[in-house]
This record gives structure tokens, C-alpha cells and sequence, in this order.
């Protein structure tokens, strides 16, 4: 009878540290999703500031290409202003 008591005692102890090796190895996956989870949010939160400075940056170069356009043009009627002055001089319509 003792015997049975002995190996009854020593089943539940090995069921007991199953138990709590269980709950641990639970306990620690939990750590570990909660981790995971909070590397996915930053990774998307970093993915969405990247993807705003990305438009930021293509809609100053939108904006740079627009007005180098305007540069150009404001370029093309200074010469011509120019040739039209030149014309008026040498006409003797415009005074130096």
C-alpha cells in the first residue's frame, strides 16, 4: 500500500511539474506574440512614414519640375524681350 501511496505521490508530482512547465512555456509564447505584435506595429508604422516622406518627396519633385518649367518659359520671353528691344533700338523707336 505504501508502495502504490509512493508512486501515486511521485505521478502527481511529475503531472504537477508538467503543469507548471506547461503554463510557463505558455506564459513565455504569450511574451513572445505580445513581442511580435509590437515589432509588427512598429514595422508598420515605420512602413507608413516611409510611404508618406515617399509621396512628400515625389510631390516636391512634382512641384520643382513645374516650377523649372516656369523658369524655362520666364528664360524663352526674356530672349525674346530682349531681340524686341534690340529691334526697337536699332529702329531708333526706343531710347537707350
Amino acid at each position: 500500500m505504501k508502495k502504490l501511496n509512493k508512486k501515486e505521490n511521485e505521478v502527481k508530482d511529475i503531472i504537477q511539474t508538467l503543469k507548471d512547465f506547461i503554463e510557463l512555456v505558455d506564459r513565455r509564447f504569450t511574451l513572445l506574440e505580445n513581442k511580435v505584435g509590437a515589432v509588427r506595429i512598429g514595422v508598420e508604422r515605420a512602413k507608413e512614414e516611409l510611404r508618406q516622406q515617399i509621396e512628400g518627396l515625389g510631390m516636391r519633385i512634382d512641384d520643382l519640375s513645374l516650377h523649372r518649367a516656369k523658369y524655362s518659359d520666364i528664360e524663352i520671353l526674356q530672349k525674346q524681350i530682349s531681340d524686341i528691344r534690340k529691334r526697337l533700338e536699332t529702329t531708333g523707336h526706343l531710347k537707350k
